[in-house]
């Protein structure tokens, strides 16, 4: 992201101007005073709100004067987005603060879409506020009062799975919270216009809320960092990027298109994943053999006569996932050591990999803060230790643990688990600008080096959007757990996320007794990757064959 935003730098000096520029069904105006103006379909549907920023422990804001314009400019590039044209302004803070800003309005040529950017020039502390706010608003965009002939939709929660919708008004609440309200579609009543509003770097420290203009008494909705993030560095990069398109599904294709040709995410990680292209034997929440053995000593046990009755039955499966019960937790339940325990493998998980064949894809959840691996506690590796979670900081930590997994027990996917609890237990992943992005690069890079892919689960929005950066991450948990009750088959919404950013959604498991009377086991249970495998054909082709 910074070599992308590092190429529409500029040295700016105050020019007067008002420009219009129009790119399929978005026309964008801006001015040499800082505001500016979106119209979509012909019809303004945005002007832009004040700057502020939060330093010092107060707002600095051009509402009241205390934030000022001091310069404007305007220039021309190429990224590989393509080309653009760009409007620059100056900010200075008044009084105690010392703080300047740039911000920045550049519209591209050749798709519908609007990056706005904002980069501290200097370093801002004292900032932190409410969790589910901002500490800046730029940009930010008036929610006029009129005629309701616009709603929004937006994602939240764990998968991300929950849609809220309703109608685009002052007098409505937009959601906001730090798990969910990004990205944000708004949409014309008649399903021909519609814009996609999402953060475009630093997704992890990102955020959207509504203001309320003190002056004017307009509510904007405004976009920057979580307010509960105690400093800014100098130099610090935050954008927002808007996208139009005909209808909710399209923005969200043209918006998803937008992030992975800015980040050059590789989709071919997807379309190689094993797992996606074949079926597997699953051990999660909701399968025959979840923390529960049966009638069998120990998993590899369990596994073992798995393995035996699909040889015998002909499924296919051609990968094993094993889930939480097969390493060690620490008193609040998070990893403390990712080995297997001898009472679950007496021989070690590379027996069943051996026996079967199989490549494993493997859960994780959140670290413990007595896990092992922390300097805190005799390890080798740099960790943040809280009271509830800790975090490893350093790439080498997940060189060590993927590289001897691989080699090892065969490791090829891996499956970040409780992504959610991850931040809500660890302080420092909502109060440190940067640290979320940092811990879920470093895993990518490391799974890119091995050969390994990951899957999400329990992500919020901010995590599926992280993706775009990270092209190991090829799939993600759209729905809950698979048991009776909770909805889970409600898979629609979710997917259109997923799907828009790259990754293949992962519907969680399905627990189906087999036709085959020779059977042994109550069920099998076969993993589906939405769009990838259809289970409906398999069983299909089976009573075929079973008929002849």
């Amino acid at each position: 992201m910074a070599d992308n935003l590092g190429l529409l730098s500029v040295l700016l000096c105050t020019i007067l101007f008002q420009v219009s520029l129009a790119v399929g069904n978005l026309n964008v105006e801006a001015f040499s005073n800082g505001s500016f103006s979106i119209s979509v379909g012909g019809k303004q549907w945005f002007r832009s709100g004040s700057v502020g920023v939060r330093d010092l422990g107060r707002w600095w804001s051009q509402e009241d004067g205390s934030l000022e314009l001091t310069g404007s400019g305007q220039s021309e590039g190429v990224i590989n987005v393509g080309p653009f044209t760009s409007y620059y302004y100056e900010w200075q803070a008044k009084g105690a603060s010392s703080l300047t800003l740039t911000t920045t309005v550049s519209v591209f040529e050749q798709m519908p879409a609007v990056l706005f950017v904002l980069v501290f020039n200097d370093k801002a502390t004292n900032t932190s506020s409410n969790v589910n706010s901002t500490l800046s608003t730029f940009p930010s965009f008036v929610i006029e009062e009129g005629p309701v002939d616009r709603g929004y939709v937006t994602w939240s929660g764990n998968m991300a799975r929950f849609m809220k919708i309703d109608r685009w008004s002052p007098d409505v609440p937009i959601y906001s919270n730090i798990d969910g309200g990004l990205p944000l579609v708004v949409y014309d009543s008649v399903m021909e216009n519609a814009v996609v509003m999402a953060p475009a770097s630093d997704f992890m420290s990102a955020n959207q809320a509504t203001f309320n203009n003190t002056t004017t008494g307009e509510k904007t909705l405004a976009f920057g960092p979580l307010s509960s993030i105690t400093e800014i560095p100098a130099g610090y990069v935050c954008s927002m990027v808007l996208v139009a398109g005909n209808n909710v599904t399209d923005s969200m294709m043209q918006f998803g298109n937008f992030l992975k040709t800015f980040y050059k995410k590789d989709e071919s990680y997807r379309k190689s994943d094993f797992t996606i292209n074949y079926l597997g034997y699953w051990t999660d929440n909701g399968a025959c053999y979840y923390y529960d053995t049966g009638n069998y000593s120990n998993y590899e046990e369990v596994l073992d006569a798995v393995y035996a009755d699909a040889q015998t039955a002909n499924i296919p499966f051609r990968y094993l996932q094993i889930d939480s019960w097969w390493y060690y937790k620490g008193p609040e339940n998070g990893v403390k050591n990712w080995t297997a325990k001898p009472s679950i493998f007496p021989n070690g998980i590379e027996a069943v990999a051996k026996k079967t064949g199989w490549p494993i894809e493997a859960h994780n959840r959140w670290w413990s803060p007595v896990t092992d691996y922390a300097k805190q506690n005799g390890g080798k590796f740099e960790f943040i230790v809280e009271s509830e979670a800790s975090l490893p900081v350093e790439e080498e930590f997940w060189d060590f643990l993927f590289s001897s997994s691989k080699e090892t027990w065969n490791l090829l996917v891996y499956e970040q688990d409780w992504l959610d609890v991850a931040v809500t237990r660890l302080q420092a992943l909502r109060n440190t600008v940067g640290l979320g992005r940092m811990w879920l690069k470093q895993m990518g890079a490391a799974a890119t080096r091995y050969g390994l892919t990951i899957q999400y689960c329990m992500p919020w929005p901010r995590h599926l959007l992280q993706s775009v950066e990270i092209s190991a991450v090829t799939q993600s948990r759209i729905s809950d757990d698979y048991t009776p009750g909770n909805s889970q088959w409600q898979i629609g919404d979710t997917t259109i996320l997923a799907s828009a950013l790259g990754l293949a959604a992962f519907k969680d498991v399905m627990n189906l007794r087999l036709l085959h009377s020779e059977c042994t086991l109550n069920s099998i249970v076969l993993s589906i990757i939405c769009t990838h495998v259809s289970v409906t054909r398999y069983i299909a082709r089976q009573r075929k064959a079973k008929q002849t």
